[in-house]
């Protein structure tokens, strides 16, 4: 076998490669919700979160973060019962099947083997 037609195949089979990993990515990326229920959460740090971040329930994906606002005069308003600070209001668009009481803890978490952050 030449040395082109080798070079021709590894090519080949390089793009093919490519190519089945780039469709693995688009088309079996699991669902993130319908997006009908918009929930406003607040955090005092925010490191790691933007527009887009990933809302977990049990590990399964039913929704992300839409709009990340800074809280004005956070320093202002009241502390709640722990006396902690919010200074970062993110809303959150997530499936409206999702029921999410007052006593559910929200909170950011670090997902993956590359340290991704999500709200879970």
């Amino acid at each position: 076998m030449s040395d082109k037609l080798k070079n021709v195949l590894i090519g080949l089979f390089a793009l093919m490669g490519i190519t089945v990993i780039v469709g693995v990515t688009l088309f079996l990326q699991p669902s993130v919700g319908d997006g009908k229920k918009t929930l406003n959460v607040r955090f005092s740090n925010v490191s790691g979160i933007s527009s887009g971040t990933r809302v977990t329930l049990a590990g399964k994906p039913i929704g992300e973060v839409f709009r990340i606002t800074k809280v004005e005069d956070a320093r202002k308003h009241k502390t709640d019962e722990f006396g902690r600070l919010y200074f970062y209001e993110l809303k959150l668009k997530v499936d409206s099947s999702v029921d999410v009481y007052d006593t559910d803890v929200i909170a950011i978490q670090t997902t993956g083997l590359m340290g991704e952050k999500s709200i879970g």
